[in-house]
């Protein structure tokens, strides 16, 4: 028996450009009939990418600034909502990344070997709110 509604279907076009690699990958829910396409660019240092359904869109260029920094602003078209992400290499594959939402919240998370902290704290113009905060181990036996 098959389930034609719980049906995904996903294909992913790659090529190169140059320096550059382009990456097409549409998406059909034949459940629902959503369908999303997301779009990527990537050229080293800098990457695009642009994702787009029939509710939204949304467009994010990521930064490689120096070894250990990188800056992604994301913008959603329709909303005009702004988040920017900053990932500082701790190095040893260790890292705190930041993300700011405007007038929503700051999320951190700092993976420190197999330990990981995720914080987040609700943001209201320049005041910040009530902070969640969770500490997890990856346990390997």
């Amino acid at each position: 028996m098959y389930c034609l509604s719980c049906l995904y279907l996903i294909a992913t076009k790659t090529m190169k450009s140059g320096d550059a690699t382009i990456t097409v990958n549409p998406a059909y829910d034949v459940g629902s009939g959503d369908a999303t396409v997301a779009f990527g660019y990537d050229s080293g240092d800098t990457s695009v990418d642009v994702t787009a359904s029939k509710d939204g869109q949304t467009i994010t260029v990521s930064h490689q600034v120096d070894d250990d920094n990188r800056v992604a602003p994301t913008v959603a078209l329709q909303s005009g909502d702004v988040s920017v992400e900053w990932e500082r290499s701790l190095g040893d594959g260790n890292s705190v990344t930041t993300t700011v939402t405007p007038d929503e919240s700051v999320d951190i998370e700092w993976s420190d070997e197999a330990w990981t902290a995720n914080i987040n704290l609700g943001l209201e113009g320049a005041s910040i709110g009530g902070a969640n905060v969770s500490i997890k181990r990856e346990l390997n036996f």
